[in-house]
């Protein structure tokens, strides 16, 4: 018989109680990130200078930048310049064209590839088993 149980059957005693296990820190919330979450974090660097009835067709517009990340009239496509590199807002990308009188980009419905997500900006202090922040 376990001594704690004959401790108790036997003589009545009060033997101390099993210490409670360690609390485990609540799940962290993480958010998935949508086309449009991603358009809109880098949306200036995506449209060129945009002015009312800049276009009235499709092919008023065009691609233009390193990467082909921006979106702006076919005029104004020759003289941008941007730096080489490809960002996850991207990926976000359709199709550049006639919106509402201005060059803008169509973005896509679902992200190709794995889902992302956006990590939290401040993370809740990590617990260990001791119980102590880290």
């Amino acid at each position: 018989m376990p001594a704690i149980l004959s401790c108790l059957l036997v003589l009545g005693c009060n033997h101390p109680a099993a210490p409670e296990p360690a609390a485990q820190p609540a799940p962290v919330a993480v958010e998935a990130v949508t086309p449009a979450l991603l358009y809109a974090q880098c949306r200036d660097r995506l449209e060129g200078p945009e002015e009312p009835g800049e276009c009235t067709t499709d092919a008023d517009c065009a691609v233009a930048g390193c990467s082909s990340e921006v979106c702006t009239t076919a005029v104004r496509a020759p003289d941008v310049i941007t730096t080489c590199e490809v960002l996850p807002c991207f990926g976000a990308l359709q199709a550049c064209g006639c919106r509402e009188g201005v060059c803008s980009w169509t973005i896509v419905e679902i992200l190709p590839g794995p889902p992302l997500q956006r990590i939290p900006r401040e993370l809740p202090p990590r617990v260990d088993p001791t119980g102590s922040e880290t």
